[in-house]
C-alpha cells in the first residue's frame, strides 16, 4: 500500500505541474513578443535620435560619412529584427536589435566630437582668412599707392596726365580686395537654394540601365541595383518598401501620389548624407509552383532573409500565356517633425515571368 500511496502523490505532482504550465505558457508567450517589440521599439527610438544628431551635425559643415556608414548598419540590423520579429522569431529580433543598440551606444559621443573638431577648424580657417585679408588689403593698398606716385612722376617729367586714369585706380585695387575677401564673405551670405528632390533609379546586374531580370526560373538568383542621391540639403532618412504585385493588383499612383496598398514584404532602412549616392545591391530568387493556370509563390530570398510568401499568386495571362509578377520598392522618406516615414512619391518596379522553370 505504501508504494501505491508513494506512486499516487508522485502522479499527482506531476498533473499539478502540467496544470501550471498550461495556465503559465499562454501568457508566457505574448510576454516574449511584447519583450521583442519593445526591443525593437528602444532600438528604434535610438536610431532616430542618432539621425538626430547626424542631422544636426552635417548642418555645422561636418563630414558624416563614418556616422553615415555606422547608420546605415544600424539600420540593416533593425530591418531584420522588424522582419525577424514579423515571422515570430523573437530571439533572432532580440538579438538583432540588441546588436543595432550596441552598435550605436557611442554615436552620439563621436557625432559631438566630429562637431567639435569641425567647428574648431571652421575657426581657425576664418582666422587665417582674416589675417590673410588684412594682409592682402594693405598690400593692394600699398601697391597702388606706390604705383600712383611713380606715375604721377612719369607723368610730370613727361607733361602727361594721368588724372582721367584716376578712376580706375580706385576701382582695380576695390576688385582685387573683394576677391581677397570672398572666402571671408562668404561665411555672411547664404547662397540660394536649388529644388529639394531625391533621385531613385535601378540598374541591372552590370549596373547599368540594361538586361534587368525577366524571365525567372525556380529557385535561381538574380540581381538588380537601387540608386538613391540626396539632393534634399541634409542627411536623407530613407526607407525602401519591397512588395511583390501581381497584374491584378493596383500599383503605385503618380498621379494621385499615393503608394500601393499592399504590405510590404521587407524595410530597408537606408540613409543617405546631402548631395551623396547610395547604391544597394538587391540579390533574390523566388520559389514557385505553377499549378492548374496559376503561379502559387512560396517564398522570396532577399539578400540573406527568407520571406515567406504564402498567399501571393498570379493567374495566368490569357494572351501570353505566362505568368507575370512585379517586384515593387517603393521610397519613403522619415519626417522628424512627426516622427514617421511618409511615402516620397518615388517607385521603382521589375516585371517578371514565372513561367521558366528549373
Amino acid at each position: 500500500m505504501s508504494v501505491k500511496l508513494k506512486n499516487s502523490k508522485l502522479i499527482t505532482q506531476v498533473l499539478c505541474l502540467l496544470i501550471v504550465t498550461l495556465i503559465i505558457l499562454p501568457y508566457s508567450l505574448p510576454s516574449a513578443q511584447a519583450d521583442g517589440s519593445d526591443t525593437i521599439a528602444s532600438a528604434k527610438n535610438t536610431l532616430n535620435m542618432c539621425y538626430t544628431h547626424a542631422k544636426e551635425a552635417e548642418a555645422t559643415g561636418a563630414n558624416i560619412t563614418r556616422l553615415q556608414e555606422t547608420l546605415n548598419d544600424a539600420g540593416l540590423l533593425l530591418s531584420k529584427a522588424e522582419l525577424a520579429n514579423a515571422q515570430n522569431d523573437i530571439a533572432s529580433a532580440t538579438n538583432y536589435a540588441n546588436q543595432a543598440q550596441s552598435m550605436l551606444s557611442d554615436f552620439v559621443y563621436r557625432a559631438n566630437a566630429i562637431v567639435d573638431t569641425t567647428s574648431h577648424q571652421q575657426q581657425t580657417a576664418f582666422l587665417y582668412n582674416i589675417v590673410g585679408l588684412i594682409v592682402g588689403a594693405f598690400v593692394i593698398i600699398g601697391s597702388s599707392v606706390v604705383l600712383w606716385i611713380y606715375l604721377t612722376k612719369k607723368a610730370s617729367n613727361k607733361q602727361l596726365s594721368i588724372k582721367r586714369f584716376k578712376v580706375l585706380f580706385f576701382v582695380v585695387p576695390l576688385i582685387l580686395m573683394l576677391l581677397v575677401a570672398s572666402p571671408v564673405l562668404q561665411h555672411f551670405f547664404v547662397l540660394p537654394q536649388n529644388d529639394r528632390f531625391t533621385e531613385f533609379w535601378i540598374l541591372g546586374p552590370e549596373q547599368r540601365a540594361e538586361n534587368y531580370p525577366h524571365d525567372i526560373v525556380k529557385n535561381a538568383e538574380y540581381q538588380v541595383f537601387l540608386g538613391i542621391h540626396n539632393n534634399l540639403g541634409s542627411v536623407g532618412y530613407y526607407m525602401v518598401q519591397v512588395k511583390l504585385l501581381d497584374p491584378s493588383i493596383a500599383g503605385p499612383d503618380t498621379f494621385k501620389r499615393t503608394s500601393s496598398s499592399m504590405p510590404a514584404l521587407y524595410n530597408f532602412n537606408v540613409f543617405v548624407a546631402a548631395e551623396q549616392n547610395v547604391q544597394l545591391p538587391m540579390d533574390f530568387s523566388f520559389d514557385y509552383s505553377l499549378i492548374d493556370f496559376e503561379c502559387y509563390f512560396n517564398s522570396l530570398i532577399l539578400g540573406d532573409e527568407k520571406i515567406n510568401l504564402e498567399g501571393y499568386s498570379s493567374m495566368q495571362d490569357s494572351i501570353s500565356g505566362e505568368y507575370y509578377g512585379y517586384l515593387v520598392f517603393e521610397l519613403w522618406l522619415y519626417e522628424d517633425s512627426i516622427n514617421q516615414f511618409l511615402y516620397h512619391e518615388r517607385y521603382l518596379s521589375v516585371r517578371l515571368n514565372m513561367t521558366a522553370t528549373s
